[in-house]
């Protein structure tokens, strides 16, 4: 698995994962926000769906944030 070392893998996979905590919680907005236009789902499972995924780019998000913001000086320290 050396691609996994390669910095250019690192960085795509840095601002995937950003990106994808941002999306996360723009469909779950989405979904909350829109409860009269989507006739084919009952409100009743738009909320907990809409809630679920806030709530998982919110984890995403955290996730993202410990692995490369919070240990960003970490990782210098040992270079």
């Amino acid at each position: 698995m050396k691609f996994i070392a390669d910095p250019r893998y690192q960085l795509v996979m840095k601002y995937l994962t950003a990106i994808m905590a941002v999306a996360y919680i723009v469909l779950g907005t989405a979904v909350l926000l829109s409860m009269g236009k989507l006739e084919q789902m009952p409100a009743a499972q738009k909320v907990p769906l809409g809630i679920m995924l806030i709530g998982y780019g919110i984890f995403r998000a955290w996730r993202f944030a410990v692995k490369y913001l919070l240990t960003k000086g970490e990782n210098n320290d040992e270079q």
